[in-house]
């Protein structure tokens, strides 16, 4: 997939509404990916602000009730604002099953 455009994250988050380092948070925590770079500073492309908007719209939905859930091992965890989280009370679920592949193409 070809890529386009250099933008630091301050850019990438004022684009996506948020901050700059809570979008290198997000990739340290692997929700978006810096596909120009990985090394510091780490430099986005445009898909990139794409994908830090749908994380920024997910996780702003995320306020009463989780909107992801994985469920692993007999536990239960929720992607919020401050990353994954272990669920002591499970909230009501609709539950959708799928399985996410990542290509390195």
């Amino acid at each position: 997939m070809r890529v386009h455009g250099r933008l630091l994250a301050a850019d990438v988050g004022e684009l996506a509404g948020v901050s700059g380092t809570t979008i290198g948070q997000w990739a340290r925590r692997g929700y978006i990916r810096s596909s120009q770079s990985e090394g510091e500073p780490r430099v986005y492309s445009v898909e990139d602000v794409g994908e830090a908007a749908i994380v920024a719209d997910l996780l702003a939905r995320d306020e009463p009730r989780p909107r992801i859930v994985l469920r692993e091992d007999g536990r239960t965890w929720a992607l919020g604002a401050r990353g994954w989280q272990q669920l002591a009370v499970l909230p009501a679920l609709d539950e959708v099953r799928l399985r996410l592949h990542h290509s390195l193409s």
